[in-house]
């Protein structure tokens, strides 16, 4: 379950694998928000996420990109 504004279900969600410590990165639980209940783990990356792919840090292991209506 993603806690996202409306809307963002029609947009891709792709889950990665860690492969690696990434260092630098802050955690916390997320707040509630969107009429969802929050309180999920949220991660803040002092880098973009495709300099983690190239760096090898993480790696792509499913997308899933909604067909359009």
């Amino acid at each position: 379950m993603r806690s996202l504004p409306a809307g963002t279900a029609s947009r891709p969600l792709t889950t990665y694998e860690v492969v690696q410590q990434i260092p630098g990165v802050m955690s916390g639980p997320a707040a509630p928000a969107f009429n969802q209940f929050g309180l999920g783990m949220q991660h803040q990356l002092p880098m973009t996420i495709q300099d983690y792919i190239e760096q090898g840090f993480i790696k792509i292991i499913n997308q899933v990109i909604p067909s359009k209506p």
